[in-house]
């Protein structure tokens, strides 16, 4: 049998719909004991123009606090600007008329990049919001986790976390990964029990869910050009300030020629700009 990648959004979705699972891997991500009471789905409108957002998974723990999971094969370099607005959507969900601000939930992003995007060695991260000058957090409600399975595939780590991200970066080599863990054992069993699903069925929940991101894919490809051209034009526009500068000086030089059998090297530097050196190598 040939195993799912969970990399895949189906076959992710399909293997979290185990609320023990997903509470083993949110809390070894967070290093917070979570456990998950109900899952929640519902495709949410973003903007005016129709564009919607669907949650791979949004878990509720049994305080009511929210917890984003999200996985990204192919990840882009607009996943942290698209990471906060997950996060913002997540953390107003519900959020209606005669609610109150002190009801809102602590939220918790965690996304799994298929590829890296940060440029250090760095497996797992967490951002929150703090005061820079005394390193005070703000409070709890904001908490952004990444996690880059490319860096973490080959760990040595035997912790359940450890565990949890080879098992996520290559599911179809599930043999490899030690089960001492009951929950590690329970995973691996529940990947051989998900391949067994109707590949075609798979298919057609994989394309519908494709489409969602697509938009974040064009956007980014958008953001990269618009990068590219600014950096044609800083280029540019340096080239031609550096080509000011040296006619300046040559003016400048033409200058100095003309006055070096008037005045002294001190008063030329004053009045060009040039230092005494430049003006002895041009006597």
């Amino acid at each position: 049998m040939e195993l799912l990648d969970l990399r895949y959004d189906a076959a992710f979705k399909e293997f979290f719909k185990d609320t023990e699972l997903l509470s083993s891997f949110i809390s070894s991500i967070t290093g917070k004991e979570l456990t998950v009471e109900s899952l929640e789905y519902t495709e949410e409108k973003a903007v005016d123009d129709g564009r919607s957002i669907i949650f791979d998974i949004l878990a509720i723990d049994k305080d009511g606090n929210k917890i984003n999971v999200e996985m990204e094969k192919n990840s882009t370099s607009s996943i942290k600007k698209r990471t906060q607005f997950y996060w913002a959507k997540a953390f107003t969900r519900g959020f209606e008329k005669k609610s109150k601000f002190k009801d809102l939930k602590q939220t918790i992003c965690i996304n799994i990049l298929g590829n890296n995007v940060f440029k250090d060695e760095v497996v797992c991260r967490e951002y929150v919001l703090y005061d820079i000058e005394n390193n005070n957090r703000l409070d709890d409600c904001l908490s952004i986790h990444f996690v880059e399975l490319q860096k973490g595939e080959y760990t040595k780590g035997e912790s359940v976390k450890d565990l949890w991200i080879k098992l996520l970066s290559n599911s179809k080599k599930v043999k490899d990964i030690p089960e001492e863990s009951p929950i590690i054992k329970k995973a691996v069993s529940k990947i051989y029990q998900i391949s067994e699903i109707d590949d075609i069925q798979l298919k057609v929940i994989e394309e519908a869910l494709e489409e969602s991101k697509r938009l974040d894919w064009e956007d980014d490809v958008l953001e990269k050009a618009e990068n590219m051209v600014k950096e044609a034009v800083n280029k540019a526009k340096e080239a031609a300030r550096e080509e000011a500068r040296e006619a300046a000086k040559k003016e400048k030089i033409e200058i100095v020629k003309n006055l070096l059998d008037i005045l002294d090297n001190e008063t030329i530097s004053q009045k060009t700009g040039l230092s005494i050196d430049e003006i002895n190598h041009l006597r």
